[in-house]
């Protein structure tokens, strides 16, 4: 919410000064809904003759034209109108869901000839096969007479226009696609380094919590060498950077336990604003590091972790040891000889493994000979043998808790070494 407040007046910027205030009105609306305080979204919008009204949740938070939330009393078809035209022509009429939200538009304006006109280009502009072919259905209903509801883009679809159009598809069913080509505009977004050499700096794995909760300091990793893959002996700091005083480095602590891809998952424990996490090594295991940054207490944990549970009390972790070895670049250095086939095939003693943050306590969840006991329903040819050898990768908690997402991975000596499969 925060960053579409600080991008709409940008956007509006653009509009002619007659219809900045709608803009800004409309968007605003959803914005004060989005916070609960529908009292500002329903004074904004007058009252409307009395229809059932509909709303669908959507994952990225975009509602189509012919979608109408409970928050949005009166269309305003002469502002959707210019802000849909403004987004074609920003976009030269090379993609389709700007075309779509027109065509939308004018299917709901009476003008349904044109409507037909307007998804037939779009259906033409879009280059994604998925996508192309949602268009197609929508162009196929409407010279059927009927006008469908929005369907929600394929997830890989919509990902990339989330990143690509956050405000058009915020601004919902106004067609504000136009805000897109706005955020988009050179000189709208600054863009500086915050860590400095003659060090390297990097940022640990996607997934993980780099911004302190008020948003001031990051966490990165910082090492004095790059082009070659750790060894036992190599270390990297840890720090984080004051976005508010000049970028200024604070040391955290160090690390044994690394590598490129996922640094030593350094991360803010979810739901803390004071605690910070990492692996480290210690008399030849590896373990977790908890440091309070505001107290300078450390807690050591007996055992690493990969990802915490939403609460920050649990975490779980692969063995990084094995997974050197049969993925390196993710797993830790030991100096073992990295053959995965000297390897215990499907051992029954390791696997994921899951600890109790409070207690220190550790337990194996779910063993990489469990794994192999289930039957693999994909391609025969895919499926792994009584010689393969498994392996975890990449661990991730939903939301409430309630589910852990992994990769059982597997390679098999007849097909080589480059024959890893997943499931």
């Amino acid at each position: 919410m925060a960053a579409a407040e600080k991008a709409l007046p940008a956007a509006a910027a653009v509009l002619p000064a007659e219809e900045r205030q709608d803009l800004i009105d409309s968007v605003g609306a959803q914005i004060a809904l989005a916070k609960g305080d529908p009292s500002k979204s329903t004074r904004r919008w007058p009252s409307l003759p009395k229809r059932k009204p509909t709303m669908r949740r959507r994952r990225t938070n975009r509602l189509g034209t012919g979608h109408r939330p409970l928050f949005l009393k009166k269309p305003n078809f002469a502002l959707a109108e210019k802000c849909a035209l403004r987004a074609v022509a920003l976009s030269k009429e090379k993609e389709g869901d700007k075309l779509d939200t027109l065509a939308r538009l004018r299917w709901l304006q009476g003008r349904k000839a044109e409507a037909v006109q307007l998804q037939e280009k779009a259906v033409a502009a879009a280059t994604d096969s998925e996508m192309k072919g949602i268009l197609q259905q929508t162009l196929d209903a409407l010279k059927k007479g009927s006008c469908p509801r929005r369907r929600s883009w394929p997830t890989r679809i919509a990902e990339a226009m989330e990143r690509r159009d956050f405000l058009a598809h915020s601004a919902a069913w106004l067609g504000t696609s136009l805000l897109a080509g706005c955020a988009a505009r050179p000189g709208t977004a600054r863009i500086r380094p915050i860590t400095h050499g003659p060090k390297f700096h990097w940022r640990g794995y996607y997934d993980k919590f780099l911004f302190s909760a008020d948003d001031r300091f990051v966490l990165a990793n910082e090492t004095s060498f790059e082009g070659r893959s750790p060894t036992q002996a190599d270390s990297i700091r840890v720090g984080m950077v004051d976005t508010q005083d000049g970028d200024r480095w604070t040391d955290l602590g160090g690390s044994h336990a690394w590598n490129w891809q996922q640094g030593c998952m350094l991360q803010w424990v979810p739901g803390s604003d004071r605690d910070v996490a990492w692996n480290d090594r210690e008399d030849g295991r590896f373990v977790t590091r908890i440091l309070d940054v505001k107290s300078g207490r450390t807690r050591t944990l007996p055992h690493p972790f990969y990802t915490f549970s939403p609460d920050g009390r649990t975490a779980f972790a692969p063995d990084f040891a094995r997974l050197d070895v049969t993925r390196p670049g993710y797993g830790y250095a030991t100096g073992a000889d990295r053959d995965p086939w000297k390897l215990v095939r499907m051992p029954a003693d390791t696997g994921i493994w899951r600890l109790d943050i409070a207690t220190s306590r550790q337990r194996l969840l779910f063993s990489i000979a469990d794994a192999a006991q289930l039957p693999f329903t994909g391609p025969a040819a895919s499926a792994f043998k009584p010689d393969s050898v498994h392996w975890f990768n990449h661990l991730l908690c939903n939301t409430d808790g309630t589910r852990l997402f992994f990769l059982h991975r597997w390679r098999t000596p007849a097909i080589g070494p480059a024959s890893a499969r997943v499931r």
